[in-house]
């Protein structure tokens, strides 16, 4: 009887965090592109990078949000917001926000 190994896989819409198993949502140890440790939340940071610069973003500074501590996505960093949408209020109330602007 063989061992079962859990091989890291990208989570679906967050090309920058790993998983060990989709299913229970636990973070993988390793990055298996970059192999580099996670954080304890399966982020790769060079990921994170890659990710930003393919959306241009500046790859290397990033928000992250102060609730569920991922990074922002840069269309959110752009309306001077730090939590993101999965986290942040109601989309009625964000639209409110977006017209008063970043708070100073």
């Amino acid at each position: 009887m063989g061992v079962l190994l859990e091989w890291p896989t990208v989570e679906p819409g967050r090309p920058y965090r790993w998983l060990l198993s989709l299913d229970l949502d636990k973070p993988a140890p390793t990055c298996a592109k970059h192999r580099e440790r996670t954080n304890g939340l399966g982020i790769c940071y060079p990921c994170v990078s890659e990710w930003r610069a393919s959306l241009g973003a500046d790859p290397d500074e990033w928000t992250d949000c102060r609730i569920c501590l991922y990074p922002l996505h840069p269309a959110a960093e752009v309306g001077g917001f730090d939590t993101c949408p999965s986290c942040d209020m109601s989309p009625i109330e964000r639209m409110d926000d977006l017209e008063k602007g970043p708070t100073p």
